[in-house]
C-alpha cells in the first residue's frame, strides 16, 4: 500500500457547489515524443502544450486544466501564444488567441475561451510546419502570423481570415527563424549549413525586395564566410566590409546560385580549449537559434553541448558556453529581457540558470558622481571601434572586480556563469524531457514538461543575504517630498541602497514580483578617488529554484475506468464526480471531473489493474492478474478493497492459481461479489466480511459474461416465500428485496455461458438458489458483455449483435451494429434510461435499448488512438479513456469534447486572472487597482461602496475576484512608495498587458530621474552623470533609452593594435589606429577627411564614412547620415553617445516623427519618456486615444511634480480626456470616478493653467 501523490493543488475546493455540473471536456494523458518542443508560456498567464493532436490549456496559479483544444489531424508541433503588446479596451478586450500546428502542415487559431477555430489554413505541396510566430508589431496588425511550411516556404498569414499575404520561396530547405526583439524588421534564418539575415520583414512584401538578404555560415576553425556570390552589379573588390575580423561579401539568396569557391574566409579570435567535438560547430547540427532579450544584436546558437554567442552587426563568435562531460545536453534555452539571464533546459531535466558575468570597470573622471553601471552590449565591440568609440559595455576575460580600472574587456570574453541548477529526473522509456516555458511577466517561474503528463512548476528565489537591488521596491527618492500628504507610507522595512537607509519590504508572498525585482540590473562599481579600484560588494546572487507545483495527468498504459456511483437525492449534499482510473503498472488514479484535478493516487497492486468496482462513496475493489513468472502457466490474481480517504488496502485474494481471474461483478446492494475465471467455475463471495461463501463444482458451466440485476426498491415484503422466476419482472423484483426476519435482503444475478444458454441464480446470506435456465437461440456467437435494467436484458456478442431480452413482454430480438465485436455495455443511470453505450475496436455506439436504434456514433479513423474503455458520467454524457491516457467527456451526440471556459460563475476561481473575466469586471478591477482619486484614501476595505456600485451581480464578482488577488498585493499597492505609476506597474503586470508593462516600466524610472533632478535644483536635461546610478535600473532591453555611454578613444586604438599580424585586416587596423590618434591631437587634416568621408558615404560604404566623421568631432552630421540611410537605431545610439542634449534631443524628436510614420507608436511614447518630454507624452497619447492611459500619466506626473503645461491646447486636450474616461467609468459601472471626473472638468474650465501646474 503506498500513496504516491495527493496531486490536489490549492484550486481543489474544499467546499463543494452541488450545482457544478459536468460539461464535456478532455482530460490530457501521455505525450507523444513528436509533441517536443511544442508549449508556450504567454503574457496571457496560461500554459499550453501539445498532448498527441490536442492542445492542452493550463492555469498555472491553480494548475488545473482549462481547456483541450480538439481538432488537429497529426500530432502538434508547435504552440504559440498571441501577442499582448497593444492598448485593451472595452472594445478591444483581454482575449484568449493560441495557434498550433501539426506534423501535416496545418495551422488552427483558437479561441480559446469556447474551444472554437477562428481559422485554419494550410500550403499544399509543403510536408510540415518548422516554426511559427507572431507578428511583433502589434500597432500594424494584430491578426498576422508567420509560418515556416517546410521545407523552404515562409509565409505571413492573416491568423483572423486564413488568407496569405505574401510568401517568401527559399532555395534551400530550412529549420527556424527567430525574431528580432530589437528590430521589427530583422528576422533570422537557420538553413541546412548556413544563417540567412533578413532586415526587411513586413507586411507588404516578401523578403529581399527592399534589401538584399545576407547569407554567413561558421565553421568549426573559427571562420565566418559567405556561401553566395555578390549581386552581378557589385564587384567583389567593391563590398564594403563592417568588421576588421572577417570578409562577408552581401548576397541575394533568392536570385543568385551557390558559388562556394568565390567566399572569403577570415580568421576569428580563437577561444580557449574546451573539449568540445569539432562537429559541434556546423550548423547541421544546431537544435535552436534564440536572439538575446537583452543584449542587441546578440544570437545564441544552440548545440547539444555548447551554445555560441554570435554577433549579427560583426558576423562574428564573440562567447561561447560549453557543458563540462558529466553534464547533461542542452535541449533549449530561454533569454531573459529583464536580466541578462538564460535559462536552459537539458536532456535529463534539470534546469541552470546562468548570469551573465559583471567584469569590466569604467573610468571616470567626474567627482560628482557617485557610482557608474555598465551597460548591454548594444553596439558590437567592433561597431564601437569603428565610430572611435571605447566599448564599456564588454565583459573582461577574468572577471575579477580586484583588477585594474583601465584593463580592457576583449570581445569575445563574453561569460555566463552557472548559478544554479536543479536535480535530474528520472528518465525512463515513460518519461522523457518535451520542453519547458518561463513567464514573460515574471521570468521567474518555469513549468517543466514531461512526456507522461507531469508539470513541475520552478519558482526562481533569491537568498535573504543576497545584496541585491530592487527596481519595484527601489525606495531612492525616499526622502523627497514627493508624498508629502503621506510620510507613514516609508515606514517599511527597507535595504540600503545607494547610501540611503531604506530596507526592502518583506512580502509574505513574492510569487507576483518579477525577475527585476529579485535580481540588481547592474553591480554598483564605486569609482577610484585615491585608490584605483574598490571590490564589489555583494556582487555574488545567492539564489536556488524551488518546485512550487505539480500537476499530474493520467497513467500510462491505463487499462480500465469506472464512474462513482451517480448523483441521487441522498448523496446531493457531498456528492463528488469522480472517475477511477486504472493502469498496467497497478496503480489507480481518482479525478474529479468538475474541474479535471487529479484528487489521488495509489500503488494498489503488484499486477496491471483490469477492473474497478465502486462498493462505496470512498471505497474501491480493485482486481487484476498477470503471469507469476515467464513461460510459466500459473497467475497471480489480485483482489484488494482501497479505501480513498487514507489509503488503506484490504487484500481479499493474493494467490498463484492455474486460471487467470477474468472480472469481477458486485452486486447492486453491495453485499456479495463473484469472480469468474478463463478456465475454472466461478466463486462468489461475501463482500461485508471477505469470506467465499460458494466455490463452483468443476462441472459447473464457466460464464462468458455475468450481471446482477439493477434493482433499487428496499421494501420488506411480508411474504418471504416466494418462487423464483424468470417470467415476471416485478418477482424478480420482491425477491431480490426480501428482507423479511432474514439479515441480508435477496439478490439475482444472471450469466450466460459459452454455449449460449443463460442461467439465473439467487442469493440470500449463505443460500444460493438456482432460477430458470433459459437455451441458447441460434444466429447469436459469443457474448462478451451484457447488462440488466428494469425489464431488458441486453448482450453485445462478438459478431456485432446487440440482443434485448424483454423479460416483462416475454421477447428477444436481435439487431445487427454491423461494427465487428461489442467489446462492452453501459447502460445509462437514471430511472427510465435505457440508453446504452456499445464499445467497438473502432468506436462507440449510443443505442436506444427500448427501440433498438443506433442513436449516435463515433468511429475512429484508421491509425487512431484505440478506446481502451466507456462509462457514463451522466445520463446525457459519456466518458471513453482513450490508449494514451486522455479521457474525454462527450456529449449525447459523441461529436462535441470541449466546453466553453466558464466566466466567473459556475467553476470556483483560486486565482485572479483578467483573460478568464468578462471584459466589464476586468476593467473596474484594473480601475480600482490603478488608482482611486475619488477616495479620500487609496484602499480596499470598502471598494464597491467607493465606486457606488449599484448592480448586485456585479458587484459579487467584483469583490470575488479582488479577494483572489496574490498574498499581499493590496496592502502593498495600499502603501506604493511610488504612487500611481508604481500601482499602474503591479497591476499591468498583474494583467498581462505587455503594452502597458513596458510603457509603466520607463514611465516610472523616468519620472523618478526627473524628480530627483528637481529636488537637486538641476537642469533634467544637462549632461550631468549624477544619475548614472539610477538609469542602470532601467532594463537592459531599453538600451536606447538609457543614458549616454562614454567616449574611449584610447581603448579603441588599443583594440586596433590588438589585431593579430596574420590577420588579413592587420595592415588596414594598423593605419586606422595611426589616422585615431593623429587626428585626436590635429585638426590640420579634418576637411580632407570630411571630403572622403562624405565620398565614402556616397559610394555606399556608409559606416566608413561615419567613423571619419565622429573622428574629427563631426557627430552630428555622422547622425543624420545614419538617418538618412534609414539607420535610426545606430543614429539613436550614436546620439546619446556623442551629442550634447540640445543635439540628441533634436535628433530623438525627429527619431519619434519616424517612429509614428512607421505604426511604432509604442516605441514612439518610450522615446518620448526617455526625453523627459512628459508634455509630448500627453499629446502622443491623446493623438492615440488611449485616453486612459493619459489620464493615469497625468495623475503620476502631478504626484512626482515634474509635469510643466506649455500652452493652452494641452490644457483642453487634458479636459477631451477627462470626458472620455468619465465615459469609460459609466460603461464599467464607476459612478465614483464618473462624478469625481465630472468635477475636475469644471475646475480646469476655471483655472486650467494653475488646476493642472497644481
Amino acid at each position: 500500500m503506498s500513496d504516491k501523490a495527493n496531486t490536489t493543488s490549492v484550486g481543489a475546493n474544499d467546499t463543494w457547489n452541488p450545482m457544478i455540473k459536468v460539461v464535456p471536456r478532455t482530460l490530457p494523458g501521455t505525450i507523444n515524443d513528436s509533441n517536443r518542443g511544442a508549449c508556450d508560456w504567454g503574457w496571457q498567464s496560461l500554459f499550453a502544450y501539445g498532448c498527441d493532436k490536442n492542445v492542452v490549456v493550463i492555469d498555472i496559479v491553480s494548475f488545473r486544466v482549462l481547456q483541450t483544444l480538439v481538432g488537429h489531424p497529426a500530432c502538434v508541433v508547435k504552440v504559440k501564444w498571441s501577442l499582448e503588446n497593444y492598448h485593451h479596451s472595452l472594445g478591444s478586450p483581454y482575449s484568449l488567441r493560441l495557434a498550433s500546428a501539426d506534423q501535416a502542415g496545418n495551422v488552427i487559431v483558437w479561441n480559446v475561451h469556447d474551444g472554437s477555430v477562428i481559422a485554419r489554413f494550410f500550403k499544399p505541396g509543403t510536408s510540415g510546419v518548422g516554426h511559427l510566430e507572431w507578428f511583433p508589431s502589434q500597432q500594424a496588425s494584430r491578426d498576422l502570423l508567420a509560418v515556416l511550411h517546410l521545407p523552404s516556404t515562409i509565409i505571413l498569414w492573416n491568423a483572423n481570415t486564413g488568407t496569405s499575404l505574401w510568401q517568401k520561396v527559399f532555395p534551400e530547405p530550412l529549420k527556424y527563424f527567430a525574431f528580432d526583439p530589437f528590430s521589427l524588421s530583422g528576422v533570422l534564418v537557420l538553413g541546412q549549413d548556413h544563417l540567412i539575415h533578413v532586415t526587411d520583414f513586413n507586411t507588404t512584401h516578401p523578403p529581399g525586395q527592399a534589401n538584399p538578404l545576407t547569407a554567413f555560415g561558421i565553421q568549426p576553425n573559427d571562420t565566418v564566410y559567405t556561401l553566395e556570390e555578390p549581386p552581378a552589379d557589385v564587384s567583389t573588390t567593391e563590398v564594403s566590409t563592417k568588421s576588421r575580423r572577417f570578409v562577408m561579401k552581401l548576397s541575394n539568396v533568392s536570385g543568385k546560385s551557390k558559388n562556394s569557391n568565390k567566399s572569403d574566409n577570415a580568421k576569428r579570435p580563437s577561444f580557449p580549449d574546451t573539449g568540445v567535438k569539432q562537429d559541434e560547430s556546423s550548423l547541421s547540427d544546431c537544435i535552436q537559434i534564440r536572439f538575446s532579450s537583452s543584449c542587441r544584436h546578440h544570437v545564441f546558437i544552440i548545440y547539444a553541448r555548447s551554445i555560441l554567442i554570435f554577433d549579427m552587426e560583426m558576423k562574428l563568435i564573440i562567447g561561447q558556453i560549453n557543458l563540462e562531460r558529466n553534464f547533461s545536453p542542452f535541449m533549449q534555452i530561454y533569454s531573459c529581457h529583464q536580466r541578462n539571464i538564460l535559462f536552459c533546459l537539458h536532456e535529463n531535466g534539470s534546469i541552470s540558470t546562468r548570469i551573465r558575468r559583471i567584469s569590466s570597470w569604467i573610468s571616470c573622471n567626474s567627482q560628482d558622481s557617485k557610482f557608474h553601471f555598465l551597460d548591454s552590449v548594444s553596439l558590437s565591440p567592433r561597431s564601437s571601434s569603428d565610430f572611435g568609440i571605447g566599448s564599456d559595455v564588454l565583459d573582461n576575460a577574468n572577471g575579477n572586480p580586484d583588477e585594474s580600472v583601465n584593463s580592457w574587456a576583449s570581445p569575445e570574453d563574453i561569460i555566463y556563469d552557472l548559478c544554479y541548477q536543479t536535480d535530474s529526473i528520472r528518465i525512463t522509456k515513460s518519461c522523457r524531457v518535451i520542453g519547458f516555458g518561463c513567464s514573460p511577466i515574471t521570468e521567474s517561474d518555469i513549468i517543466l514538461l514531461l512526456s507522461d503528463g507531469r508539470l513541475l512548476k520552478w519558482r526562481l528565489m533569491i537568498s535573504p543575504t543576497s545584496s541585491t537591488k530592487s527596481n519595484v521596491f527601489d525606495a531612492s527618492i525616499i526622502d523627497s517630498d514627493i508624498f508629502t500628504n503621506d510620510k507613514s507610507m516609508y515606514s517599511l522595512a527597507l535595504s540600503k541602497i545607494n547610501g540611503v537607509g531604506n530596507e526592502m519590504i518583506k512580502l509574505k508572498d513574492t510569487s507576483w514580483c518579477s525577475l527585476s525585482d529579485l535580481i540588481a540590473p547592474h553591480v554598483p562599481i564605486r569609482h577610484y578617488a585615491t585608490d584605483r579600484a574598490e571590490k564589489v560588494n555583494g556582487y555574488a546572487v545567492d539564489m536556488k529554484m524551488i518546485m512550487t507545483a505539480l500537476y499530474c495527468g493520467s497513467a500510462t498504459k491505463p487499462t480500465c475506468l469506472r464512474m462513482c456511483p451517480p448523483l441521487t437525492t441522498k448523496n446531493l449534499s457531498f456528492y463528488k464526480p469522480l472517475i477511477a482510473v486504472g493502469n498496467n503498472s497497478g496503480y489507480i488514479q481518482t479525478f474529479d471531473l468538475s474541474n479535471g484535478f487529479l484528487t489521488r493516487e495509489f500503488s494498489a497492486l503488484t499486477v496491471p489493474i483490469k477492473g474497478i468496482e465502486w462498493i462505496g462513496e470512498n471505497r474501491l475493489l480493485l482486481y487484476g492478474h498477470s503471469n507469476a513468472s515467464l513461460n510459466s502457466n500459473t497467475y497471480r490474481n489480485e483482489i484488494v478493497i482501497l479505501d480513498l480517504r487514507n489509503g488503506f488496502i484490504n487484500k481479499i485474494r493474493d494467490n498463484n492459481e492455474s486460471s487467470p481471474l477474468e472480472s469481477v461483478k458486485v452486486s447492486y446492494l453491495r453485499q456479495y461479489f463473484i469472480v469468474t475465471f478463463k478456465d475454472r467455475p466461478l466463486e462468489i463471495w461475501d463482500l461485508q466480511n471477505g469470506s467465499l461463501i460458494r466455490d463452483m463444482p468443476k462441472n459447473f458451466p464457466f460464464p462468458t459474461s455475468l450481471v446482477w440485476h439493477s434493482s433499487s426498491n428496499k421494501k420488506k415484503l411480508q411474504n418471504s416465500d416466494t418462487s423464483a422466476s424468470l417470467d415476471s419482472e416485478s418477482s424478480i423484483t420482491n425477491e431480490a428485496l426480501v428482507s423479511g426476519q432474514q439479515s441480508s435482503s435477496m439478490e439475482h444475478f444472471v450469466y450466460i455461458s459459452s454455449e449460449g444458454v443463460l442461467y439465473h441464480f439467487m442469493i440470500n446470506g449463505n443460500t444460493i438458489k438456482d432460477g430458470s435456465k433459459i437455451p441458447g437461440g441460434g444466429g447469436v456467437s459469443t457474448v462478451n458483455d451484457m447488462v440488466w435494467k428494469n425489464d431488458l436484458i441486453i448482450m453485445g456478442d462478438s459478431d456485432g449483435s446487440l440482443i434485448v431480452w424483454d423479460l416483462k413482454a416475454r421477447l428477444s430480438r436481435v439487431v445487427q451494429s454491423h461494427r465487428g465485436s461489442v467489446r462492452r455495455l453501459r447502460m445509462s443511470p437514471g430511472k427510465g434510461n435505457l440508453k446504452v453505450a456499445l464499445l467497438f475496436n473502432d468506436g462507440i455506439d449510443i443505442w436506444d435499448a427500448l427501440r433498438r436504434e443506433c442513436l449516435n456514433s463515433l468511429k475512429i479513423n484508421k491509425g487512431g488512438l484505440q478506446i481502451i474503455d466507456i462509462d457514463w458520467v451522466a445520463s446525457d454524457k459519456t466518458i471513453a479513456l482513450y490508449e494514451d491516457g486522455c479521457m474525454r467527456i462527450l456529449d449525447a451526440t459523441l461529436n462535441t469534447a470541449t466546453s466553453p471556459i466558464p466566466l466567473n460563475d459556475g467553476v470556483p476561481y483560486t486565482s485572479f486572472n483578467a483573460y478568464l473575466t468578462i471584459p466589464k469586471v476586468s476593467f473596474l478591477v484594473k480601475q480600482l487597482l490603478q488608482h482611486q482619486p475619488w477616495n479620500e484614501i487609496y484602499g480596499f476595505s470598502s471598494p464597491i461602496d467607493a465606486v457606488k456600485l449599484k448592480d448586485c451581480d456585479l458587484a459579487e464578482t467584483v469583490m470575488q475576484q479582488l479577494s483572489l488577488l496574490p498574498d499581499g498585493m493590496t496592502n502593498f499597492l495600499e502603501n506604493a512608495p511610488f504612487g500611481t505609476a508604481q500601482r499602474c506597474l503591479i497591476t499591468a503586470k498583474l494583467f498581462g498587458d505587455q503594452s502597458e508593462t513596458e510603457f509603466w516600466t520607463v514611465a516610472l524610472h523616468y519620472l523618478r530621474k526627473a524628480h530627483l533632478n528637481r529636488n537637486a535644483e538641476t537642469d533634467a536635461k544637462s549632461n550631468d552623470s549624477t544619475n548614472n546610478s539610477l538609469d542602470a535600473s532601467l532594463d537592459t532591453c531599453f538600451d536606447l533609452l538609457r543614458n549616454r555611454k562614454i567616449f574611449r578613444v584610447d581603448h579603441a586604438i588599443k583594440l586596433l593594435l590588438e589585431t593579430n599580424p596574420s590577420d588579413d585586416n592587420y595592415y588596414a587596423d594598423s593605419l586606422r589606429a595611426c589616422l585615431t590618434a593623429t587626428i585626436c591631437t590635429s585638426g590640420a587634416a579634418q576637411s580632407t577627411v570630411k571630403l572622403v568621408a562624405t565620398n565614402l558615404i556616397a559610394n555606399g560604404r556608409i559606416y566608413e564614412g561615419v567613423q571619419l566623421l565622429c573622428l574629427i568631432g563631426k557627430n552630428v552630421d555622422a547622425c543624420r547620415y545614419l538617418q538618412t540611410y534609414g539607420e535610426w537605431d545606430k543614429a539613436a545610439w550614436l546620439a546619446k553617445a556623442t551629442l550634447s542634449y540640445a543635439d540628441c534631443y533634436d535628433m530623438y524628436r525627429q527619431w519619434i516623427d519616424n517612429l509614428l510614420n512607421s505604426t511604432q507608436e509604442d516605441q514612439a511614447i518610450l522615446v518620448a519618456l526617455s526625453l523627459c518630454d512628459f508634455n509630448k507624452v500627453i499629446e502622443l497619447l491623446y493623438s492615440l486615444r488611449l485616453f486612459d492611459r493619459a489620464i493615469l500619466f497625468l495623475e503620476a506626473c502631478t504626484e512626482f511634480k515634474v509635469l510643466e503645461l506649455e500652452s493652452k491646447s494641452l490644457a483642453k486636450m487634458i479636459d477631451v480626456m477627462y470626458e472620455e474616461y468619465i465615459r469609460h467609468s459609466t460603461q464599467i459601472g464607476n459612478e465614483a470616478a464618473a462624478e469625481y471626473y465630472k468635477k475636475q472638468i469644471k475646475t480646469s474650465l476655471e483655472n486650467p493653467i494653475c488646476e493642472a501646474s497644481s
